[in-house]
């Protein structure tokens, strides 16, 4: 290895193919270049960083601009200077698995086309060692582990935050449903109300029914409709109860009453087939608005409709 620089006064300094000769049984990157940085020579496994086919096709090229070289880190402010002339002796470590350092060696010499730079690839503490197919392969798998570990933890957190991000969502619609309750006439309350339930699980249709005194008949008294969705109030008046047996069991209960999919419902609490036809996912909620608890049934459709 070439570390030490040569003084101006050397009286004798090994011809390139001389070093050539000498390192290339070592595996070491060897150039050279004339005073402005221009390479005049190279052995193979420099023309390999270069990714060329030939030392024939580095020569006349600029070394300083070649940097980075393919598995060689950009150089760093000693290395640019020593390849620039001033010939500091130079030492850039890298982290590799083979462990090897990028070293800089400069030449001095009162004769023109001298020896001017020497780059050299070489081992820390062993030779480069050469990584077998079998732990090449293990190297791969650690790494093709590792990536798909990454993605799996981008995955798990991007689901993470949208699950948070949906329950402050509906935290502040709680708040702003109870303010309307509050502070509105119960009419305008109860329309904003279903107008921002509806937004929010993103339903074409929510409903607000009351309970006839006897308890066999409900009757839709409010009902918000997302754009391009025909209103069914009309069709929802004086509903009897007998045709929802199961809905309205649930909702007795005070339990809410998710449907994926109307197909799913048990036979008893399809009901009528036309009112069945809207609702495809029911949620079914029972609410209390005075001493008498009249009770009220709030039924969306759900489907993806914009925010």
């Amino acid at each position: 290895m070439l570390e030490r620089p040569f003084s101006s006064s050397t009286t004798s300094l090994p011809s390139p193919n001389d070093l050539v000769a000498v390192l290339d049984a070592l595996d070491t990157a060897l150039v050279w270049t004339d005073a402005t940085t221009t390479i005049r020579g190279c052995n193979e496994a420099f023309a390999e960083l270069l990714d060329k086919p030939s030392p024939d096709a580095v020569i006349g090229l600029s070394l300083p601009q070649l940097l980075p070289l393919r598995g060689v880190p950009a150089a760093s402010h000693p290395i640019r200077a020593a390849l620039l002339g001033n010939f500091p002796a130079a030492t850039y470590q890298r982290d590799t698995l083979s462990g090897s350092h990028l070293s800089i060696a400069g030449y001095h010499a009162a004769a023109a086309g001298a020896v001017q730079a020497v780059l050299n690839i070489t081992p820390v503490a062993a030779p480069p060692c050469r990584e077998t197919p079998a732990r090449l392969a293990g190297l791969q798998r650690q790494l093709a582990l590792q990536q798909a570990k990454r993605q799996v933890d981008r995955q798990q957190r991007r689901q993470a935050e949208a699950i948070l991000k949906r329950q402050m969502a509906r935290d502040r619609l709680l708040s702003q449903v109870a303010r309307a309750l509050l502070n509105r006439d119960l009419d305008a309350a109860i329309d904003f109300a279903l107008h921002a339930i509806g937004r929010f699980t993103r339903c074409d249709r929510s409903y607000l029914f009351r309970y006839s005194a006897n308890g066999r008949e409900a009757t839709c008294t409010h009902e918000w409709c997302a754009p391009g969705i025909q209103a069914f109030i009309d069709e929802s008046q004086q509903v009897s109860i007998a045709n929802f047996p199961w809905t309205h069991s649930e909702c007795q209960q005070g339990r809410a009453v998710p449907v994926a999919d109307v197909a799913d419902l048990p036979q008893r609490g399809c009901g009528t087939a036309r009112m069945a036809a809207p609702i495809d996912p029911v949620a079914a909620a029972r609410a209390h608005d005075s001493p008498q608890s009249d009770r009220r049934l709030h039924r969306p459709r759900c489907r993806a409709h914009p925010s």
